[in-house]
């Protein structure tokens, strides 16, 4: 069975390195995959349903969601799309946003580091409900770097 493309191969190459290299993924496993709708989220969900569907353990994966209540957030798309492919999905609707703006209403401080933790406990939370042993983000280098300067220009702290 090849892949559908050379990226998705060079991709798979990659996962499968990190994943075997750290031990990510055992026989038996259920990964729970935060899908933010996000460029990296939607590349991790897909290249681990390609892996899933090759690999020589078992594992399943299940597809989640926070939706922190933000407007024009559209969660449909997302539910659709793991629908048609076949993924087990959840979605969390949380009122993150509008606990964020009273906590942070008289401060100028960036709400990024704060909603982040609220949707980190939201997704433990949720680990637990849908018997995950895994919880895959998809992040890269750049989220890192973003992370660490606006650590530095908002907070003053590495």
């Amino acid at each position: 069975m090849s892949y559908a493309t050379p990226l998705e191969a060079r991709i798979a190459k990659k996962v499968t390195k990190a994943i075997v290299d750290y031990s990510l993924i055992e026989d038996g496993d259920r990964v729970m995959v935060g899908l933010s709708g996000g460029k990296d989220s939607w590349a991790l969900m897909q290249i681990l349903d390609v892996l899933r569907q090759r690999a020589p353990i078992s594992f399943s994966l299940v597809a989640v969601t926070v939706d922190s209540g933000y407007d024009g957030y559209r969660h449909d798309l997302i539910s659709k799309t793991c629908e048609a492919r076949g993924w087990e999905y959840r979605i969390v609707h949380t009122d993150i946003g509008e606990t964020i703006e009273e906590l942070l209403a008289d401060e100028n401080a960036t709400p990024c580091s704060l909603c982040a933790r609220f949707r980190r406990g939201v997704l433990y939370r949720l680990a637990t409900e849908v018997g995950a042993s895994k919880i895959a983000l998809g992040h890269h280098l750049d989220d890192f770097i973003e992370t660490l300067l606006l650590n530095l220009f908002f907070a003053g702290a590495l």
